[in-house]
């Protein structure tokens, strides 16, 4: 396991104490629920959030303008007896996501068996396999970008890993008007150079 943040848990205080009205209770609740699963989990601090993990990261907890989430890194290992994990960005990649929107919402027999069975994996050294696809430019986001002049020069200088974060979320948008309104958001983060997951970093 990498080196612990050391002021992890002052920095998850102050993260927590910052976050909205909903948010504060879920996220306590959340902490208290995963560190109590198994002595052996530590805090620590990663990408502007709460990471808790055992022998590696194995969830982080952030809140959202309408939910808290709680994305388990291995969570495509997980056996989710509860239908709670959603699957969010693109087939192969490994991580679940549970979001709550309310503190009424937690399931506790859920969230225990969840992040019990990530500690066991992380134990096991036990990783997906996921299978990898290739992924291409929605024509709509290359003539979105073609009106853009400082965003398309931006996306042309982007590693290949950014364009395809950028190519599956707008691919996977189910409906036209979640694919426009991703477009739109993706120009605006382009122009500015960032990253698809730069809130993250």
């Amino acid at each position: 396991m990498g080196k612990v943040n050391p002021q992890a848990g002052e920095l998850i205080n102050t993260y927590i104490s910052k976050s909205s009205e909903f948010a504060k209770p879920i996220l306590e609740e959340l902490r208290r629920m995963i560190n109590s699963c198994d002595d052996r989990i530590v805090e620590d601090w990663k990408w502007g959030a709460p990471n808790f993990a055992f022998k590696g990261v194995f969830c982080w907890t952030a809140a959202f303008q309408e939910h808290v989430g709680v994305n388990f890194y291995k969570g495509a290992l997980i056996k989710d007896r509860f239908n709670l994990l959603e699957h969010e960005g693109a087939a192969e990649k490994s991580n679940r996501i549970l979001k709550i929107r309310a503190l009424g919402e937690i399931n506790e027999n859920a969230m225990r068996d969840y992040v019990q069975q990530c500690v066991h994996f992380n134990e096991k050294e036990m990783n997906p396999i996921i299978p990898k696809k290739e992924t291409s430019i929605p024509s709509s986001l290359l003539q979105a970008l073609k009106s853009n002049k400082k965003a398309f020069e931006n996306f042309d200088k982007f590693p290949n890993s950014y364009k395809k974060e950028y190519a599956e979320w707008i691919n996977n948008a189910k409906q036209e008007t979640t694919r426009d309104r991703r477009i739109n958001q993706a120009l605006e983060w382009i122009e500015e150079g960032k990253d698809k997951n730069w809130k993250y970093k």
